[in-house]
Order: structure tokens, then sequence, then C-alpha cells
């Protein structure tokens, strides 16, 4: 199991599931504002959520259900 505690850097590409159930794929770069949750398993994905912010301000949130492409080194 892993707990993520905190993260740095942006992303290029992110699959994130909306509250209103609908699969988005976001394009970047996008900056990681706040990722937290927890990894169980190694199929266990949609325990990480994830908000973004684009260069223009626009926020994004959502659970992470796809692939989350590096723009950046994160940390």
């Amino acid at each position: 199991a892993i707990c993520i505690l905190s993260a740095l850097g942006s992303v290029r590409e992110a699959v994130l599931v909306q509250p209103s159930g609908v699969i988005l794929t976001h394009k970047g770069p996008l900056e990681i504002i706040r990722l937290s949750g927890s990894i169980l398993t190694s199929n266990d994905h949609r325990s990480l959520r994830i908000t973004l912010a684009s260069v223009n301000s626009f926020v994004i949130s959502g659970i992470i259900a796809g692939p989350l492409i590096a723009e950046t080194p994160v940390q």
C-alpha cells in the first residue's frame, strides 16, 4: 500500500472521472494543486483524487481514472 502525502510538478495529460461519472481526458500543461489518496493494490486507481490548474487558471478536479503523464519532474 502507498499513501500520498503531497505532490509537486505539472502534468501533460490527465484522465479523470468527474462527479457525474463521466471520464474526461485533460491536456496541459496542468499544474498540480493537490494530489491525495492511497493505492492499495496495483489495480486500485480510483482512490487517488487530483486538483489541477491550467495556464489560464481554470481548475480541474477528479478521481484519476487512467494515465497521469508528467510534463515536468514530479516530486
